[in-house]
């Protein structure tokens, strides 16, 4: 994706966990070369999934479940926020997704994108 002169490459991946998506995080940093755009210094991380509440079995109701997820901005200051906003607005669950952005010649808003004008 480009947008104002940047361009994206985004990853995802099936993920049930913090550690999971810090696995996929790395992965994603491993793979800079022919099939990743070198020129990328950070990868944005944010993930969402549904996680038992404390004591609870799963077995009882939907009421067993939380949904739980994080960021990581890589440096971006507040990129996993917007991706998370993205992740939480969309409905998605069980999935941790990687943007890699090149350097573009534009800086990009610091807001997210529901704050955002068009």
């Amino acid at each position: 994706i480009t947008d104002r002169l940047s361009t994206f490459v985004a990853h995802a991946a099936p993920c049930t966990n913090r550690v999971q998506a810090a696995t996929l995080q790395a992965h994603v940093r491993a793979l800079r070369g022919a099939s990743h755009p070198v020129a990328c210094d950070h990868e944005v991380l944010a993930w969402r999934c549904l996680g038992l509440k404390p004591g609870k079995t799963g077995l009882d109701s939907e009421d067993d479940w939380r949904v739980e997820g994080g960021t990581d901005d890589d440096g971006e200051k507040g990129a996993g926020a917007v991706v998370r906003e993205v992740l939480d607005k969309e409905g998605g669950v069980d999935v941790a997704i990687v943007v890699s952005r090149l350097y573009g010649v534009r800086p990009l808003p610091k807001t997210a994108p529901s704050q955002q004008r068009g």
